[in-house]
């Protein structure tokens, strides 16, 4: 699939096309969210094991005086699980975007008419890991810590006010910074220059994408009630049946999710770039050449 010229940019032209992604990659793209998912389940599993663990045991071995912790062990304890928070949510990030760079590729690789297998992803997702690791902490940054900092400050005059701040700064930012990581997958840009990258190719599509992301969002709901329907009708024939709905259901729907919000930006990527600078898939793609 290529373009040729520049053509307009169309909500539901992307969002059918990363659904066709989807559908022509299903084996491999949900295959890929559970390698990530139980990467991620058994990571933080892992870590909280150690540093928690860790952590009570040293609280403990300070003191028990009628079952309670000394001063220093609660601190001790304090100290590790905000270390190991907080690098299980740095290893956590990490290992989303290797899933979410392998997407990427076989996106792309998609758009352009060939198919990419599952460890070819996965080998182009690891090389990019660490790049787009900086971005997504960039990203971060900028959509939820700043606007959750501002809001809680203004907050304190007016919580309404706090509210609409942080909402706007959030919704806005993820708008703007919309296509960072396919940049920096495709295009090598770095972490600071993805993200002035994607404020370039969304400029003037800002309110389409804003669209974009209600029209998903309006997608998302309608798939919810279908199974939410379903489950209420296999329920009312068996509570077993049901409970195997929901537990299977609910796996199935998190892969799709994970799948296709991964091959979304990446499918907006390269339709901004076809109505922005001509640019067709080859390429696009010829990076991975």
């Amino acid at each position: 699939m290529s373009a040729v010229g520049n053509q307009p940019f169309s909500v539901t032209g992307v969002i059918s096309q990363s659904f066709a992604v989807l559908r022509n990659n299903l084996g491999g793209f949900v295959l890929i969210a559970l390698i990530v998912l139980i990467a991620m389940v058994v990571v933080a599993s892992i870590v909280g094991g150690i540093f928690f663990g860790g952590a009570m045991m040293a609280a403990m071995s300070g003191g028990i005086s009628g079952g309670d912790m000394s001063t220093m062990g609660m601190m001790s304890f304090g100290v590790g699980a905000v270390i190991g928070s907080l690098l299980i949510l740095v290893l956590i990030l990490a290992i989303e975007q290797l899933g979410v760079a392998a997407i990427t590729y076989g996106t792309v690789q998609d758009l352009r008419g060939r198919k990419a297998l599952v460890g070819e992803c996965l080998s182009r997702g690891l090389s990019l890991m660490l790049p787009v690791l900086g971005v997504a902490l960039l990203y971060t940054l900028i959509v939820a810590v700043v606007p959750g900092i501002v809001g809680y400050g203004l907050g304190l005059v007016s919580d309404p006010l706090g509210r609409a701040a942080s909402t706007v700064l959030q919704v806005g930012g993820s708008v703007v910074l919309y296509v960072a990581i396919p940049a920096a997958v495709i295009e090598g840009t770095g972490a600071i220059g993805s993200l002035q990258r994607s404020a370039d190719l969304t400029q003037g599509y800002r309110w389409r994408l804003l669209g974009m992301f209600i029209l998903v969002g309006l997608i998302l709901v309608v798939a919810a009630a279908v199974i939410g329907i379903v489950i209420y009708v296999t329920m009312s024939i068996s509570a077993v049946l049901g409970g195997i709905v929901i537990a299977l259901g609910g796996i199935a729907m998190t892969l799709l999710f994970i799948a296709y919000v991964a091959a979304l930006p990446a499918v907006t990527y390269y339709n901004l770039r076809v109505a922005k600078e001509g640019t067709d898939i080859t390429e696009i793609a010829k990076v991975f050449d």
